[in-house]
């Protein structure tokens, strides 16, 4: 099923790229140091204004009331695992020609050369 800013509601947990917690609140993404706009985000819920990709969204939560201060509060030992998890990026792994070489020869038995 595919993901998009549209599924995105108030309530939510929003986990970016670089860990940090977000609370969805009307069109803003929130937390106790600040908040982004989801305007500023693609359908994909990838940051589109900008070159840092650390506010990527790659995971959102459902959460119910009495979960909100415990996703936001680290000091809990809270498991966010606790929490509905909706959605997570899937991302292709970044391999070397190297690393490509070597897993195709355990699968298939016979040496390769990728030309690039």
């Amino acid at each position: 099923m595919e993901f998009t800013k549209k599924d995105i509601k108030s309530g939510m947990g929003i986990i970016t790229r670089n860990g940090t917690n977000f609370l969805v609140v009307d069109h803003m993404i929130v937390n106790k140091y600040g908040y982004k706009s989801l305007y500023n985000y693609s359908d994909n819920l990838m940051r589109f204004e900008y070159d840092d990709k650390g506010y990527d969204i790659i995971k959102v939560y459902s959460l119910i009331e009495n979960q909100i201060y415990k996703f936001f509060s680290r000091d809990f030992n809270y498991n966010i695992n606790d929490a509905n998890l909706i959605w997570e990026r899937k991302e292709a792994k970044e391999i070397t020609a190297e690393e490509a070489c070597r897993i195709i020869k355990e699968k298939c038995g016979e040496d390769v050369v990728i030309k690039l």
